[in-house]
């Protein structure tokens, strides 16, 4: 059984305030069918990151390759990526 919600790749963590991140990047996998494979996301807030998983509040996405979202042009967006709607 597999443990995670998706498969991310170009994945990148992006640290809105000192208590706040989350997770863009394209999507590999989505077992909850929200995306499309090749879509771009972005998560709710980041709970906890374990390794190559990251953890939100109803998600688990495991993280595929090096960080550097490559649909934003790499780098953490800090506050910026409030900005970013689906």
């Amino acid at each position: 059984m597999e443990i995670y919600s998706g498969i991310i790749k170009n994945w990148q963590i992006h640290n809105y305030d000192t208590d706040f991140q989350v997770l863009t990047g394209t999507v590999v996998v989505d077992n909850k069918g929200r995306w499309q494979p090749g879509m771009h996301m972005r998560s709710s807030k980041i709970e906890r990151i374990v390794d190559d998983l990251v953890y939100t509040r109803n998600s688990i996405y495991l993280l595929e390759g090096e960080q550097g979202d490559t649909v934003l042009g790499g780098g953490d967006w800090g506050h910026k990526i409030a900005g970013v709607h689906y």
